[in-house]
């Protein structure tokens, strides 16, 4: 009677210091202990079951890179969820191994020690470490029993044709599409052979205005701005075009017709400008936003006329 008071006594001991312990359990999972190349990746699971209040201290888990010459921690992934009434902790670490082994050798990944931190205090948890062998990717010295029948080394897989039909179909449509596109561009930007079409005047001085129209604010803007279109009208007349000269301008270039009260409103504000050196007067009848728009749509009638 005496002996099993004293043995249930013994057990209640250590089931209360068991409880008062932040670790509860440790387990490690590795997925096998042999058949590792040069280059593969060993994974390794630790386990832990902590107590209620208790918590990883996830600075002294080890860290992502060299652990020895041949060894390498690539990645350490930690997943921590409540079970059992405390917290279940999995720690997941890769390790990629890069000894050359000439025969099959026995090798270790170190262990390593975690810290627990409850309201007890700090706990220490070790990790053990892991033997496993590393195997040699082909036999150095072959036995005297081999022939040359023997296959040391598995022979390389085949190579997989891979279809290219639909490339080559894409390519023969778009080779003709991206030439027939390159040779419309060439012509429209004059390039070489096309180079000696007749220049585009007004469609020049639309695109002087719309990049310089910043620096068309003042006096000497503006005026340089109807300098600009006076130059055009007179390359594509081939002379100078004064106002009585419009009417026989438009005669020879009917496509224009439409625009003569836009036309004649330009040649007044250069009257106004030049002649009359009053600027806010040509200004006002023919804004340099106006002038602007102007000079676009008679490059616009200027590009669509054969």
């Amino acid at each position: 009677m005496l002996l099993a008071l004293l043995l249930m006594g013994f057990v209640s001991a250590a089931a209360a210091a068991d409880d008062s312990t932040a670790v509860r359990s440790i387990a490690t999972v590795e997925p096998r202990a042999f058949g590792y190349f040069l280059g593969d990746v060993v994974r390794r699971e630790v386990r832990l079951d902590l107590a209620p209040g208790a918590k990883l201290e996830r600075g002294t888990l080890p860290r992502p890179g060299p652990v020895n010459y041949w060894l390498e921690l690539r990645a350490v992934d930690v997943d921590e969820n409540a079970a059992s009434g405390g917290t279940r902790v999995r720690i997941k670490l890769s390790y990629q191994a890069f000894y050359s082994a000439l025969d099959p050798r026995q090798l270790e990944i170190p262990g390593f020690v975690l810290s627990i931190v409850s309201d007890a205090g700090s706990e220490r948890a070790r990790v053990p470490p892991f033997n496993f062998v590393m195997s040699p990717l082909r036999e150095i010295f072959p036995g005297k029993e081999s022939d040359a029948k023997s296959v040391l080394l598995r022979p390389d897989l085949t190579p997989q044709r891979v279809s290219t039909a639909n490339a080559r179909t894409a390519i023969v449509i778009a080779a003709p599409i991206g030439l027939v596109a390159l040779i419309l561009l060439a012509m429209h930007y004059a390039w070489w052979p096309f180079h000696r079409r007749p220049g585009r005047p007004f469609t020049e001085a639309a695109r002087f205005l719309r990049s310089n129209a910043p620096n068309l604010i003042g006096d000497g803007g503006y005026r340089a701005a109807l300098l600009k279109m006076h130059r055009a009208f007179d390359r594509a007349a081939g002379h100078r075009v004064l106002p009585d000269d419009l009417g026989d301008f438009l005669k020879t270039h009917p496509q224009f017709a439409s625009l003569t009260g836009d036309i004649d409103r330009l040649f007044g504000a250069s009257r106004a400008a030049f002649y009359a050196n009053d600027v806010s007067k040509a200004r006002a009848q023919m804004p340099i936003e106006d002038l602007t728009q102007l000079g676009s749509r008679l490059g616009a009638i200027e590009r669509s006329t054969p």
